[in-house]
């Protein structure tokens, strides 16, 4: 579930430190809620396999694949 948890916010580009916010929420309407631990404890030993998931699917869809990179150099001022 933390895996999945994990994956769920960085699709919704959501910050793992909004998890803190959410742990009563989860402790109280969450079956084993109580068991997801704080962002850090997340980002420290969740999140590595998770990018790594990420990157290896990344890496089979552009495997021998041409790809194209475009920058734009405007700032933001």
């Amino acid at each position: 579930m933390k895996k999945k948890l994990i994956e769920a916010f960085a699709a919704a580009n959501i910050p793992l430190e909004k998890i803190n916010c959410l742990l009563p929420f989860f402790k109280k309407h969450v079956k084993n809620g109580g068991s997801i631990p704080q962002a850090p404890t997340l980002r420290q030993n969740y999140l590595p396999s998770v990018f790594d998931k990420h990157f290896q699917s990344l890496k089979l869809l552009f495997d021998s694949k041409p790809v194209a990179i475009i920058m734009d150099e405007t700032t933001d001022d």
